[in-house]
């Protein structure tokens, strides 16, 4: 199983391609982070923070297309983007714990 999956369902909510991944660009990581950081901060609308979100899920599976994503369970998207963000405390807890 790869660390970062996303399904992509057809019209009878069969599985018709999942996307996945090991690797997740640092780049891709500090911008997830960013957008999290400053969503509610920055008073980002609902609407600004799910492209942002949709954007950032685009990165992290190369190759990703809107169409995908528009067959992709919303709930999925967002799990993915918030398993990318708790990622990053992981990286920064082994430091503590190595450190």
């Amino acid at each position: 199983m790869a660390k970062f999956e996303l399904c992509i369902y057809g019209e009878n909510d069969e599985v018709i391609k999942t996307l996945a991944t090991e690797h997740v660009r640092f780049g891709v990581l500090e911008d997830a982070l960013s957008m999290a950081d400053n969503a509610e901060s920055q008073g980002k609308d609902i609407k600004t923070q799910f492209r942002e979100v949709k954007n950032i899920v685009k990165r992290i599976f190369p190759g990703c297309t809107d169409e995908d994503l528009s067959n992709a369970d919303t709930g999925h998207i967002f799990a993915t983007f918030n398993q990318l963000v708790k990622y990053s405390n992981g990286i920064n807890g082994d430091n503590e714990k190595n450190g």
